[in-house]
């Protein structure tokens, strides 16, 4: 990741010590930890941070949404089985190739349940990237209308908080 960040001019560590540091702080932003299952899928579960770092019995595959630190893999997931993707919780000006990654994250959910794998999809609070993700997944998986597939998630999800650019995106990827 080092190499990446200098590649694009930016330097080594941001200001939270990423990617170097064994644990980034996020608990002081989003205290809470919801984990709660997906409406169409009860192996794939949705949650924050938190619930990476103390991840139900069931959960043998993860997708990260969020940085990480170093040491932040949970205990009985394999490496190959942990995704780490980087979706900001902005629109395509943070997001290079924003439908890309988003389309990207969702069938990473469904490789792994192709696997029997109970997944935890996550970002940092679980109120924005994950139902987003969440969402594509079911219009990949159901072939639901993108809207209807949202609504749905983040009616299961105790706080949410969709960035907008995210919500156009999604809606803009469609079926």
């Amino acid at each position: 990741m080092h190499a990446a960040r200098r590649s694009v001019g930016k330097p080594v560590d941001d200001n939270e010590g990423w990617p170097s540091v064994g644990r980034i702080d996020y608990e002081r932003w989003h205290p809470y930890e919801p984990v709660v299952r997906h409406p169409r899928d009860s192996g794939v579960l949705l949650g924050s941070v938190r619930a990476l770092r103390n991840p139900p019995d069931s959960v043998d595959a993860v997708v990260s949404l969020c940085r990480l630190g170093t040491c932040e893999t949970p205990d009985g997931v394999q490496p190959r089985d942990h995704v780490e993707m980087w979706l900001v919780d902005a629109g395509t000006a943070e997001n290079p190739h924003l439908s890309y990654v988003i389309d990207d994250a969702a069938r990473a959910v469904a490789a792994l349940r192709a696997e029997g794998k109970t997944v935890l999809l996550h970002c940092v609070g679980g109120r924005s990237r994950t139902p987003i993700v969440a969402a594509r997944y079911s219009v990949l998986r159901n072939r639901m209308d993108p809207a209807d597939a949202l609504n749905e998630v983040v009616r299961v999800l105790p706080e949410n908080d969709v960035n907008p650019e995210l919500r156009a995106e999604l809606l803009r990827i469609g079926r």
